[in-house]
């Protein structure tokens, strides 16, 4: 994952932001979107985008729903 941030990175993109912790190590659906949902909140980002892995269809659903953007 460090490798796609460093690629998406080197892209045209005004920021980057990588969420690391170590209670996000052990996942739960509600604890990403918890996190995440804190992320957004702080950073205010125009979009935001995840990889394409059997997770992120578990949580973005819901995070997406928490933000207001379903």
């Amino acid at each position: 994952m460090a490798a796609f941030a460093d690629e998406l990175a080197a892209k045209n993109v005004a920021e980057v932001l990588k969420v690391e912790h170590d209670l996000l190590e052990a996942y739960t659906a509600d604890g990403f979107c918890v996190a995440l949902k804190q992320v957004i909140a702080s950073a205010k980002p125009d979009w935001f985008c995840f990889l394409i892995r059997t997770q992120v269809r578990d949580f973005a659903p819901k995070l997406a729903a928490m933000v207001g953007k379903a």
